[in-house]
């Protein structure tokens, strides 16, 4: 599967998704190994869960084959132009973000190798974003960001996260869907106690 998606790990919560901290999601995807031509155009889309605030998404660091992007964190915007021109034969344009005026909001990622001559995306199929994967996965990369869980959300809700991946011109690649349950309640505990007669014992429960 050329797309896949991650998210918090949950085996120490018994499979709970905690309300008080930031989640964490990764999407993951690689060029087809079996593919001719290099990629040079990535698009990622998510959309949030209702159930996740999207005023505190923050994006995390991004990787294409043997490159790593930083996020500085607590952003939820990032645009950079890397240029590679004399290495790579490309400058590498990332733009990233979460559009907060569609219901649900929805994180977009774009990825680009740009033809330093022309200012268009590179197109020659020999060289430029993402190769072939091979075992090393040199043709693989990932996005990441972390979104909470709204205050109001109820113990037992569904958080589900999915994305999708456009390479090129080429169809989507869909990962599948994460489904896990928010525990955003402390528990609650009533201790009564009863003194037996006049004694000093006292039945407590």
């Amino acid at each position: 599967k050329l797309a896949s998606i991650e998210g918090p790990q949950t085996f120490d919560t018994k499979g709970f998704l905690p309300g008080d901290t930031a989640l964490p999601y990764t999407v993951n995807f690689n060029n087809d190994p079996g593919a001719s031509t290099y990629v040079n155009a990535i698009r990622i889309v998510t959309q949030l869960d209702p159930s996740l605030d999207a005023r505190s998404f923050a994006l995390g660091d991004i990787k294409v084959g043997d490159i790593t992007i930083h996020v500085a964190a607590g952003q939820s915007s990032f645009t950079q132009d890397i240029d590679f021109s004399a290495t790579r034969g490309f400058i590498l344009r990332v733009s990233a973000g979460i559009d907060l005026f569609q219901n649900p909001a929805s994180a977009t990622w774009v990825i680009q190798a740009v033809d330093p001559l022309t200012g268009e995306v590179l197109t020659d199929p020999t060289r430029g974003l993402l190769k072939p994967n091979d075992g090393l996965n040199n043709g693989a990369g990932f996005v990441s960001w972390t979104a909470r869980i709204k205050d109001d959300v109820a113990t037992g809700t569904n958080i589900t996260a999915s994305a999708r991946v456009l390479f090129d011109t080429q169809p989507p690649e869909d990962t599948g869907t994460l489904t896990q349950v928010a525990d955003t309640k402390a528990p609650v505990s009533t201790l009564v106690t009863a003194r037996i007669g006049t004694s000093d014992s006292y039945v407590v429960s």
